[in-house]
């Protein structure tokens, strides 16, 4: 229902979210208690191939292209 396919990356809980990373680099958020879409970002790169990270406030993602990205989620 996404429109993008997922990976081997996980789904995380931020909070009452849930982030979805997948091909495209995307990362859509999804309201926890209703698995609606609020949100999708773009973060670059061609796919989010392992499960990003939540440090505090702060999602790190690696991409297949090699790179780190940093997304501040206080933002959400």
């Amino acid at each position: 229902a996404l429109g993008y396919g997922i990976m081997n990356a996980a789904p995380l809980q931020y909070h009452d979210k849930v982030l979805v990373p997948g091909v495209g680099a995307q990362l859509a958020i999804l309201d926890a208690a209703t698995g609606a879409e609020i949100d999708r970002l773009q973060l670059g790169g061609t796919a989010l191939f392992s499960t990003p990270i939540i440090v505090g406030d702060l999602l790190v993602a690696g991409g297949e292209d090699g790179r780190l990205r940093a997304v501040d989620l206080s933002m959400l």
